[in-house]
C-alpha cells in the first residue's frame, strides 16, 4: 500500500492537504502564544515569553491548572481500577445475550451523544446537590474514563491464551492470585494505556465542564472558555500551546515507553 501511495501524486497531495488542515489550527495557536503583540494578530510582529509569564503569574489560572490535574489523576486512578475489574469481570462471562446486555450498557456512554450525556449529568447531579462540586465533577469524568479504560483492557484480555491462566489454576493459584500475577502482567501496556486516554480526557473534557462545573471549582478548559467571552489576546495562544505540548509530551513517554504496538497487541 505505501509503494502504491508513492506511485500516486494525488493521494500523495491528498495526505498532505489532509495532514496540513489538522496541523495548522495548532500551529497557529503555538504561533500566536509567542506573540509580542498585546492583539490577537497573525502573523505577530515579534516573537516573546511575555504570554506564559502572564499565564504562570496569574493566581487564577494556576488554581484551574490545579484544579485540572487533581481531578484527572483522581479519575485516572478510579477509573483504571473500576475499568479493569470491569474488563477481568465481563471476560470471565460465557458468551450469551446476557454478556451482550451487560457489556453495551457498560460502553453505553463512549457511544451516546456527549452533549446529551452532559444534560444528564446536569439534571441528576443538580438532584443530588452536586452540581458544580469536585465530586461532581470526578463523578462525570468516571462515567466516559470507566467505560473506555474497560473497552481498552478487554481488548487486551481478548489476545490471552486461556491456558496461560488455567495452568496457573492448576498449580494451586486462586482466583485473585491469577488475575495479579498472571493476568496484570500479560495486559499490562493495554492497562497503562487507557489511563493514559483517561487522564487526557479529564485533564482536557469541556463539554461536560461546561455543563456541571461551576465558580468554586474552575478547571484550565473551563477558565480559559471563560477568559475568551470577555478578552482576546494571545494569552490564550499560550495557554493552547500548554495544552498541545504536555499532550503531545505525554503520547510520546507512553510510546517510547510502552509502545502503541504493544497497546493493541501486535508485538510483544
Amino acid at each position: 500500500m505505501t509503494g502504491a501511495l508513492h506511485r500516486n501524486p494525488v493521494m500523495v497531495g491528498l495526505v498532505v492537504l489532509t495532514i496540513a488542515f489538522i496541523l495548522a489550527p495548532l500551529v497557529i495557536a503555538t504561533v500566536i502564544g509567542f506573540s509580542s503583540s498585546p492583539f490577537l494578530t497573525f502573523p505577530p510582529p515579534g516573537f516573546s515569553l511575555q504570554w506564559f509569564r502572564r499565564f504562570l503569574g496569574d493566581p487564577e489560572f494556576i488554581a484551574s491548572l490545579r484544579n485540572s490535574l487533581v481531578i484527572a489523576g483522581l479519575v485516572t486512578v478510579l477509573g483504571t481500577v473500576v475499568g479493569v475489574l470491569a474488563a477481568y469481570g465481563l471476560d470471565r462471562l460465557p458468551r450469551g445475550p446476557v454478556k451482550a446486555v451487560i457489556s453495551g450498557l457498560v460502553l453505553s456512554p463512549l457511544v451516546l451523544p456527549i452533549i446529551v450525556l452532559a444534560l444528564a449529568l446536569f439534571l441528576f447531579l443538580a438532584n443530588v446537590d452536586l452540581l458544580g462540586t469536585f465530586t461532581g465533577i470526578v463523578v462525570a469524568h468516571l462515567l466516559i474514563a470507566v467505560p473506555l479504560v474497560t473497552n481498552m483492557v478487554s481488548a487486551g484480555l481478548s489476545t490471552l491464551n486461556p491456558s496461560v491462566t488455567e495452568a496457573a489454576a492448576s498449580l494451586g493459584a486462586g482466583p485473585w492470585r491469577n488475575f495479579g500475577l498472571v493476568v496484570l502482567p500479560q495486559v499490562a501496556s493495554a492497562i497503562v494505556g487507557a489511563a493514559v486516554l483517561a487522564f487526557l480526557f479529564s485533564f482536557n473534557d469541556v463539554t461536560f465542564i461546561a455543563f456541571i462545573g461551576g465558580a468554586d471549582v474552575q478547571t484550565l478548559p473551563l477558565k480559559l472558555f471563560a477568559y475568551i467571552r470577555y478578552q482576546l489576546n494571545p494569552l490564550i495562544g499560550a495557554v493552547s500551546t500548554l495544552f498541545v505540548f504536555s499532550t503531545l509530551i505525554v503520547i510520546v513517554t507512553f510510546d517510547r515507553i510502552v509502545g502503541f504496538d504493544k497497546l493493541v497487541g501486535i508485538k510483544d
